[in-house]
């Protein structure tokens, strides 16, 4: 039974489907003190943000399109999200994600090659 699930899993990539996740995490240390650390998994077009600390005990995020190069210039959503909690959203397939622990600061942004799925 394994060995067929491997085979319909390697003809399913094949065919262009991608069943994987992708995480990016989010740490700002400053002298040895997390300021920032933040966890998002994007997996089947639901993305997963949890604030795991943040120095205002909250993360704030901002989701943009994966090919937008510049946030001032993309719209984007936001969320906000309590330390130890975590929040869903559907419908998130491709993104570049910014996460900041003040809500009036410029967010830090994941890789130019973001989120995907």
């Amino acid at each position: 039974m394994d060995t067929l699930f491997a085979v319909f899993a390697f003809l399913a990539s094949l065919a262009g489907f991608h069943s994987g996740r992708d995480t990016v995490v989010h740490r700002v240390v400053t002298n040895g003190v997390y300021l920032l650390a933040s966890r998002a998994t994007v997996e089947a077009g639901v993305a997963r943000f949890e604030c795991m600390r943040s120095a205002s005990g909250r993360c704030h995020y901002l989701v943009l399109p994966h090919d937008c190069s510049d946030s001032k210039a993309c719209t984007g959503r936001r969320y906000d999200v309590a330390v130890g909690d975590v929040r869903q959203v559907a419908g998130l397939h491709a993104f570049r994600l910014c996460v900041s622990g003040d809500a009036s600061a410029p967010a830090q942004c994941a890789s130019s090659d973001g989120l995907a799925d």
